[in-house]
């Protein structure tokens, strides 16, 4: 028996009730910029800035590896190996401890370290 409301004849097919895009679309996401990675990862340490910078590079490192797709992590480390123009120095520092592939990463607040994505 079909819903009771007659939109459902209109819609389209998607990958899920909430996505957007059709199934099997087959789009890949734009790989992003290093510059657009410098810019949000400066942003990301203006955030912690306030809280001294030990805590601030822990901050960053753990924001990047819990938020970040592994390609963004991957293209930023990369940036940083050959110079890391741009990026701040807390930020610097940051992308330097980043794991490279499922390693750990130090917590904010001193504790133990948590496991990368």
């Amino acid at each position: 028996m079909p819903p009771a409301s007659p939109w459902w004849r209109w819609r389209a097919p998607t990958g899920s009730k909430c996505s957007r895009t059709p199934r099997g679309s087959g789009r890949r996401p734009k790989p992003v910029s290093p510059d657009k990675l410098v810019y949000m990862a400066n942003q990301i340490g203006k955030f912690f800035a306030h809280q001294g910078e030990a805590k601030a590079v822990a901050g960053i490192a753990d924001h990047i590896a819990k938020f970040w797709d592994p390609r963004m992590r991957a293209a930023i480390q990369a940036h940083a190996a050959s110079g890391g123009a741009g990026l701040d120095p807390p930020v610097l520092q940051a992308v330097m401890i980043l794991p490279t592939a499922g390693g750990e990463v130090p917590r904010r607040g001193g504790g133990e370290p948590t496991r990368s994505l």
